[in-house]
């Protein structure tokens, strides 16, 4: 049982070595994101469908209620994109937890061209609007992990950084208010279902927005 004992926590150790170890450039890292954005962004204007025929107002509409989905997405991305660019300004080491944080990232980043490709597909169903809005949601948790982890060398769930608990609290704070911002649109179908889609639609880009403002104060 000692000898059991011992090769666990032997193994854990091994595991904690590889968690705060292995060192990239970050150029390298930032090279990778950009490259990924780039292509989540390619693939989301590749999904705006193109009338056939101009003289069919229902495809022209259809086309409209696309792009306006499309600029939605287009406006989350490349925020997104500018956040994780001055995250990586400020980061002092790329272990592999970071790394891996960072991949989770860009994980939920490029399913937001998948479920957008939905919203476009079905412009009157909840489902697909809802599923957006959670992704939405997952995105925001992994960017700010990813910025929660972006200083120091202490590698946990969270890296310990400038700033503390005070600044830590913030952020988990801000994330609260999302979902809470989220679960309130989800009420509001109860009673006027026809305006959720129009807020799981817009709600993202308005949080997305207001969330790079309050990144300035903290980044």
């Amino acid at each position: 049982k000692r000898r059991k004992m011992k090769s666990i926590g032997q193994r854990w150790v091994r595991a904690r070595r590889y968690y705060h170890s292995g060192e990239i450039s970050i150029d390298r890292l930032e090279s990778l994101a950009d490259g990924f954005i780039a292509i989540i962004i390619t693939l989301m204007v590749l999904e705006v469908p193109v009338p056939s025929s101009m003289s069919s107002s229902t495809q022209i509409m259809e086309l409209l209620h696309a792009l306006v989905i499309y600029f939605a997405s287009f406006v989350i991305v490349g925020l997104q994109w500018t956040r994780h660019h001055r995250v990586l300004e400020k980061v002092q080491k790329v272990t592999n937890s970071f790394i891996w944080k960072n991949l989770l990232f860009l994980f939920s980043l490029s399913l937001i061209p998948l479920f957008m490709k939905w919203m476009i597909k079905n412009p009157n169903a909840t489902i697909p609007a809802l599923s957006y809005a959670i992704v939405y949601f997952v995105t925001e948790f992994c960017i700010r992990w990813v910025l929660l982890s972006s200083k120091g060398h202490k590698a946990g769930l969270f890296h310990r950084f400038e700033g503390g608990k005070a600044v830590r609290r913030k952020h988990l704070l801000r994330l609260i208010f999302n979902l809470g911002a989220i679960v309130a649109v989800i009420a509001i179908s109860f009673w006027l279902p026809q305006l959720e889609i129009f807020f799981l639609i817009f709600l993202p880009v308005l949080l997305a927005l207001s969330n790079v403002f309050a990144d300035e104060e903290t980044i």
